[in-house]
């Protein structure tokens, strides 16, 4: 009887080998969980059938597969592009055959590629693209609990992937490319974000009102805001990379959060590392923070014990911690030395608890900036003189994810080109018309690279300077394009429209640089006025951008060709650029809260000249380029930063932003700077926050 036993577990184990074995091509990690149900078989090229979802005879279509499979199952989807739409009701696993070549494109049509509205389903080895631009789209969308997605690439969506209301969902080496928002992670409960990448998103992650999410060992670059966290609790952010994020925002932003830890994550050249406000109970441990451009870590929005131990906090560009708008923070143990501008400065409405730092020096702080020395420095000039460490504080190199597994190549080799219609023959089918080609000295029966042709060097190629002649551009003179929406304004007798006046003058100046700037405030196929909203976060930033400047198209051909401006009361800064989708093309211009600020300057002339100031950021012009760019410091008359920089007498610098609507020369002596010479037309179009 024992050895009957014994020989019916050996067959059984022969069988389960064969069965492994027919599944050739299946990932190998997924192999116990294909073991729970029936493997359903997916590739498109069985076009002829007959389709029975076997091996020999698979469906043509994810969706024939989900409709005849039962819980516990696995759908495995050949390479191919599957043009579709799915709904997951069932408790299963979708696996594709490569991360890469396995793509469900949603076309620009779908909504939602994905939804997913059971438990316990599983995805890995896929690429979800291109849904629909409309509110709400997304390539997946998930309210079922312990959703698990692996090893999968998600890419140029207005949100990639929307946790909505779901509790244990695991996301894990994930890539998120070329989103508006990347995940999106909305009232969930528990959720887990692991080994994952962020890569020219709006906004990486958003954790939106959720409790007890976690995220670590994952790596941001080139987004606009890496991390946006509003309203949460229990927001863990471990081990992680955020570096070579917008110069303007770019790092951790918190807004309303409680109980927020964040843990052995490096923050290197961002606009800010960490922003903090409005905040209640934020640890920030043995963490570094280094060339960020505008502040190392910022406290600001009455932010409650913000506590700072064991980090090292150097070389930034500007300041390294700045505790302002009636914050507290607790901060020791920590290394602040070679900051350019002061290491720590306290507004009179704070309060900052800075003992037993080191400030690189044995002797501490000094009371005036000094090479390798900090400046602890109150608002008004009052000095905090404090207890410091004698010598550095040991602290390792974070363990943070450097995940460069991805290979951008292969996902970039699919970038649609411009969605041009054509108003005339094209007999060489290279994407513009005879008559136009006859016009500038082409071929018209020899085919042109002309979608990488840019014979004036202004970041358009010729396909696009085709589309742009109905608004006047040639493409031997450099063009520059600009749309400004404007929201209808609460104040009496005030527009937020640009004043048509100071607009010719600002086009005169581009004029005598050789660069014809077009602005379009209602007379080129864009420029209107957008209904009031008021206390808008960046989230919402980014949805007006899809709503009046895409119009809900991501194949709209504006993109890549206007730089895109909105001028309102009140947003979520006085004036920034932004990242509307996965470049640097956009600004805001809060006219009535800059008003507030600079009451001697009539509105019209302060919506003109944080226009030219922003557009300058569109155009490549930034804090590494020149440390006279966006200096706080260098606009307050006499001290040592004003008196270094009062010669660049550029709209880039805050001396000059409401002085002038120009840029400048480099012409004007000691630490002036050619903004003109150094223009990147291209820039709005080919960001890189990487370091000169």
């Amino acid at each position: 009887m024992y050895k009957t036993k014994k020989l019916l577990l050996f067959i059984i184990l022969i069988m389960l080998l064969q069965s492994m074995h027919d599944t050739t091509g299946f990932p190998t990690d997924n192999t116990s969980e294909a073991l729970q149900g029936r493997i359903i078989h997916v590739d498109y090229r069985n076009t002829h059938g007959p389709w029975f979802g076997t091996l020999e005879h698979p469906y043509r279509t994810i969706n024939d597969a989900l409709n005849n499979a039962s819980d516990g199952d696995t759908v495995y989807v050949k390479n191919g592009v599957y043009t579709e739409s799915i709904i997951i009701d069932k408790r299963i696993n979708l696996v594709g055959e490569d991360k890469y070549d396995t793509i469900i494109d949603g076309n620009y049509t779908y909504h939602v590629i994905i939804s997913i509205i059971a438990d316990n389903v599983t995805l890995s080895n896929i690429t979800i693209s291109n849904p629909g631009g409309g509110q709400g789209s997304s390539g997946l969308k998930t309210s079922g609990n312990y959703t698990s997605i692996k090893d999968s690439i998600v890419y140029r969506c207005r949100t990639g992937i929307t946790l909505d209301e779901s509790r244990f969902s695991n996301i894990e080496r994930v890539l998120f490319y070329c989103n508006s928002i990347g995940l999106h992670s909305k009232k969930t409960k528990d959720a887990v974000i692991k080994e994952t990448v962020f890569i020219k998103n709006a906004i990486g992650v958003y954790f939106n009102h959720t409790d007890n999410n976690n995220m670590n060992y994952s790596s941001f670059n080139t987004n606009g805001l890496a991390v946006y966290a509003s309203q949460t609790s229990n927001l863990n952010i471990t081990h992680s990379n955020i570096s070579d994020n917008s110069d303007n925002h770019g790092g951790l932003i918190l807004r309303g959060t409680k109980d927020t830890r964040i843990l052995n994550c490096f923050f290197n050249h961002n606009g800010m590392g960490v922003d903090v406000g409005g905040c209640f109970n934020t640890t920030i441990h043995e963490s570094y923070f280094t060339l960020n451009t505008h502040f190392g870590i910022l406290t600001r929005m009455n932010s409650d014990r913000v506590i700072i131990s064991r980090c090292e906090i150097k070389n930034n560009l500007r300041y390294g911690v700045y505790v302002t708008d009636n914050s507290v923070c607790i901060m020791h143990s920590s290394n602040i030395h070679g900051n350019h501008l002061p290491g720590l400065l306290i507004s009179e409405s704070s309060f900052c608890d800075a003992r037993y730092n080191y400030w690189g020096s044995v002797l501490g702080p000094s009371l005036i900036q000094l090479p390798g020395r900090t400046l602890i420095k109150r608002r008004a000039g009052l000095y905090q003189v404090i207890p410091y460490s004698l010598t550095p504080a040991g602290i390792n190199n974070p363990d943070t994810c450097e995940n460069n597994e991805f290979n951008l190549t292969r996902i970039n080799s699919g970038i649609h080109d411009n969605n041009v219609p054509l108003d005339g023959d094209d007999n060489d089918n290279d994407k513009v018309p005879d008559y136009w080609e006859i016009r500038y000295g082409y071929d018209p029966y020899t085919w042109d690279d002309h979608f990488h042709l840019d014979p004036d060097q202004d970041g358009l190629n010729n396909v696009e300077e085709y589309y742009t002649s109905q608004y006047g551009s040639h493409p031997f003179r450099r063009d520059v394009f600009l749309e400004v929406d404007y929201m209808e304004s609460r104040t009496p007798g005030a527009s937020n429209k640009p004043d048509p006046n100071l607009v010719e003058e600002l086009k005169r100046v581009f004029l005598e640089h050789n660069i014809v700037l077009h602005v379009d405030t209602g007379d080129l196929g864009g420029g209107e006025m957008v209904p009031y909203t008021s206390n808008f976060s960046f989230s919402d930033l980014c949805d007006l951008y899809w709503d009046y400047f895409l119009h809900g198209d991501p194949d709209n051909p504006r993109k890549g060709v206007f730089h895109y401006g909105l001028i309102c009361d009140y947003g979520p800064g006085r004036g920034f650029a932004f990242i509307g989708w996965d470049h640097l093309d956009s600004f805001l211009i809060s006219a009535e809260d800059i008003q507030n600020s600079q009451p001697r300057y009539k509105r019209d002339r302060l919506i003109i000249g944080g226009m030219v100031h922003e557009l300058g950021h569109t155009l490549g012009l930034n804090v590494d380029d020149h440390r006279g760019i966006d200096n706080l410091i260098a606009a307050k008359p006499f001290t040592k930063e004003w008196l270094k920089y009062r010669n660049y007498k550029s709209c880039m610098n805050y001396i000059y932003t409401y002085k002038t609507f120009e840029y400048s020369d480099g012409s004007k002596g000691l630490y002036d700077y050619d903004d003109w010479g150094n223009m990147d037309l291209s820039f709005f179009k080919n960001t890189s926050f990487l370091p000169h």
